[in-house]
């Protein structure tokens, strides 16, 4: 029988989430003060943080990238290529304050002049 002061997975992970929101709010913080390039943010449901770079050009793009990369302080994975052949810029930061950090970039107009 399952008492009702216990705490639910639904609970754990609200907490998660809200703990998330915090975290990145730190960090949006952070990154205004430094002029970063904006960059679209979610929170998943177990609380891990994935940012996904904006730009006009894939030179916006790789700039964007570049700019949050060196605020996280993290070294740049090696680059994947989509199932459309564009390419994903990609870096992970393993934690912040409990949360994992993700951050990438998808750019097109780049493996489109490399088939060329």
């Amino acid at each position: 029988m399952r008492h009702a002061s216990a705490v639910s997975d639904l609970d754990l992970r609200y907490a998660a989430q809200i703990h998330a929101a915090g975290v990145l709010s730190d960090l949006l913080a952070t990154a205004g003060d430094a002029a970063l390039p904006t960059v679209i943010w979610s929170i998943d449901a177990r609380g891990g943080i994935h940012g996904h770079c904006l730009g006009v050009t894939d030179d916006d793009l790789r700039a964007a990238f570049e700019a949050w990369r060196q605020l996280l302080g993290r070294q740049r994975l090696p680059d994947d290529r989509s199932v459309s052949g564009g390419v994903i810029l990609r870096c992970r930061l393993q934690q912040i304050r409990g949360c994992e950090v993700r951050l990438s970039a998808y750019l097109m107009a780049e493996a489109e002049s490399e088939d060329r």
